[in-house]
């Protein structure tokens, strides 16, 4: 039996599905409001939660008011933590859509 190729709209549609998957990271955007699953107000225990992690304060007392965590699933995004809130996201390096 002879080698068929895919018909074209097939084969284009499957292109696109795999340079979708390739380029798109974990999928996050980040929003007003937050990034993936986490939303800008959270408290530290929430998102943890949400990530799936274990951050903690700094048991530096000046530290404790204002500093960044890095998700290991998520590293190219930071969080800063204020106050035990997280009030701003950053993103570091390529893969997240803003």
């Amino acid at each position: 039996m002879p080698f068929m190729t895919p018909p074209k709209p097939l084969f284009v549609g499957l292109t696109l599905l795999v340079a979708v998957v390739c380029f798109a990271g974990d999928g996050w955007v980040v929003r007003q409001d937050g990034v993936g699953p986490v939303k800008v107000g959270m408290s530290l225990s929430q998102l943890n939660l949400a990530l799936q992690e274990k951050f903690v304060m700094p048991q530096d007392k000046e530290d404790q008011g204002c500093f960044y965590v890095t998700s290991t699933k998520h590293p190219q995004v930071s969080f800063m933590i204020e106050n035990g809130r997280l009030v701003r996201i950053d993103v570091d390096k390529r893969g997240v859509a803003t």
